[in-house]
């Protein structure tokens, strides 16, 4: 897993603090990787929920990657058990490219028309 920085505050200081952020998924364009400069070149991210990461993965970093400008942004919700996916939210930027909308929630598969063309049960996500 390849970790990329985003700013933790709008202050424009070059010096400002900087998270380094772990996504369970990106996909990423084929220029070379440089941890300073990754994020410009993220086109999805996901998240997949725990318990104890709800309230990061829903809010902080959703926020963070908005603000960051990557256009799409999925969470993997799973059932009552933790062990199957129950929905994936789908959220893409909207006219501000500063903050996602919802785009669509997913409930037998995953279908996305970019920034890749995919279509997915989420039975065969779930298989080992």
């Amino acid at each position: 897993m390849s970790p990329w920085r985003l700013p933790d505050t709008e202050d424009p200081r070059a010096d400002r603090r900087l998270n380094v952020r772990y996504p369970d998924i990106f996909v990423r364009d084929c220029e070379p990787y440089d941890v300073n400069m990754v994020r410009d070149h993220i086109h999805l991210v996901v998240e997949v929920i725990s318990k104890d990461t709800v309230d990061t993965d829903t809010g902080v970093k959703r926020v963070l990657y908005a603000l960051a400008g990557i256009p799409v942004y999925l969470i993997v919700h799973l059932d009552k058990t933790w062990e199957a996916i129950d929905r994936i939210e789908e959220y893409r930027l909207d006219w501000s490219g500063e903050r996602y909308v919802p785009h669509h929630v997913h409930h037998a598969g995953l279908i996305l028309d970019r920034p890749v063309t995919l279509a997915v049960t989420f039975e065969a996500l779930q298989a080992p």
